[in-house]
């Protein structure tokens, strides 16, 4: 909603910590989730859900692999060193030209 311009950065930033704040148990670190939605304002991602998988890697320590070209742009170009793509390395794990 922030990314469409329905809903401003400071209103929706609330919302996720309400959200966060309710009685409900989470399956994963709150940090997660908070680093997800930064993750999705930096990279100006219209979905959190993307970042859910970037946020993960830099919270395991290791790298995201994807197919989703336009998600690795986005991420590579804001010097995410964490994320690669798929179409990038062949079989034995060697970079393709």
């Amino acid at each position: 909603m922030v990314v469409r311009a329905d809903l401003d950065a400071e209103h929706a930033v609330t919302a996720r910590d309400l959200l966060l704040a309710m009685p409900v148990r989470l399956s994963a670190p709150r940090t997660l989730f908070v680093r997800a939605w930064e993750l999705a304002a930096e990279l100006d991602r219209p979905q959190v859900y993307d970042c859910f998988y970037l946020a993960t890697a830099e919270l395991l320590g290791t790298e995201l692999w994807t197919a989703d070209e336009r998600f690795y742009n986005a991420a590579a170009g804001r010097s995410h060193q964490r994320i690669r793509l798929l179409r990038m390395f062949s079989d034995d794990g060697s970079a393709r030209d």
